[in-house]
């Protein structure tokens, strides 16, 4: 045999074994995210569920003590019953798009976004939710953007401002 031969014959095996190596960390890293993402997922179900039922203050338990070092938990309360008296509850809401992405080191854990179509009784409203689980912690709610799309207009004939947390 020649030396061509052996020396390609030995970095197709090389590259053979890099190859599966890839595709183990790839196939485990999307079954991690897909997991993320379904908690992510059940959170945002509780929520919802709580808003349907009209429990304001069970849902503000959803939410991480990083949010409400951004916005206290009386203004987010406030916030949810005007936004509950101005558009009703919801009826309907369905997952748009989303996005999941994990953090080693100083403040490890993993943060996914969840984009919402939410239709509510009076109005339509974009909802973005993300979610924070430490990688020693549970997962909570640490940010919630809301984006009205149809409905309702406050007084001042302006819409109602997203909150950015």
């Amino acid at each position: 045999m020649s030396l061509v031969y052996l020396a390609v014959t030995e970095i197709l095996k090389r590259a053979g074994r890099v190859t599966v190596v890839l595709v183990a960390v790839c196939a485990a890293l999307g079954c991690s995210f897909s997991k993320d993402r379904q908690e992510a997922e059940q959170l945002a179900e509780q929520y919802f569920s709580e808003m349907v039922s009209g429990n304001i203050e069970s849902a503000l338990a959803l939410y991480s003590a990083k949010f409400y070092e951004v916005t206290s938990r009386a203004e987010w309360l406030t916030f949810l019953q005007n936004q509950h008296a101005r558009c009703g509850t919801p009826k309907t809401y369905s997952l748009t798009t989303w996005n999941v992405f994990s953090s080693f080191g100083t403040n490890a854990g993993t943060r996914t976004t969840l984009a919402y179509d939410v239709q509510y009784t009076r109005c339509r409203v974009s909802e973005k939710i993300t979610t924070f689980k430490p990688s020693d912690g549970k997962i909570q709610i640490q940010g919630h953007f809301l984006t009205p799309k149809a409905g309702i207009q406050n007084e001042k004939g302006e819409w109602q401002a997203a909150l950015k947390t």
